[in-house]
């Protein structure tokens, strides 16, 4: 009887902990582009977790263009213990060219979200995340139909 207890034990705590290591960093895809241009930019991220109190600090691309996205959290009641839709935040992005704009972002889901610049200066940025490709492109739709 104890042996069974405990072989029950060792199983509940190996998967709480591979659970929670799974959830803890995973990986997505973020898409982002200026309005001028019809190139994307595409990387391969980390997901804002609350963690890392949803900050992030993404590295973009494109051709000799090289750009930063920054954000953190700045709405600090949570809609829902369950749900991280809502959560918003501030952020920047600071290009290599000489472009800095300052923007605004929102979670969609505990793994999706979207932002934009804020501001008339500049041309606009917009960006969106999630698990794969294809959900970050309909997240990037999400904020240019916002627009």
């Amino acid at each position: 009887m104890r042996r069974n207890f405990i072989t029950a034990g060792l199983l509940c705590l190996t998967l709480s902990i591979a659970t929670a290591c799974r959830r803890g960093n995973e990986y997505g895809a973020l898409v982002a582009k200026f309005d001028d241009e019809a190139q994307l930019f595409k990387a391969k991220i980390f997901l804002p977790t609350a963690k890392d109190k949803y900050q992030f600090n993404f590295e973009l691309r494109q051709g000799n263009m090289v750009c930063s996205l920054t954000g953190q959290l700045t709405e600090k009641e949570f809609p829902d213990s369950d749900s991280c839709e809502g959560i918003k935040g501030d952020g920047k992005i600071t290009c290599n060219n000489g472009r800095t704009q300052r923007m605004r972002w929102l979670m969609t889901s505990c793994f999706s979200g979207y932002g934009r610049s804020v501001g008339d200066k500049g041309l606009p940025f917009y960006f969106g995340f999630d698990r794969n490709k294809d959900r970050a492109l309909d997240q990037l739709a999400k904020t240019q139909r916002a627009n």
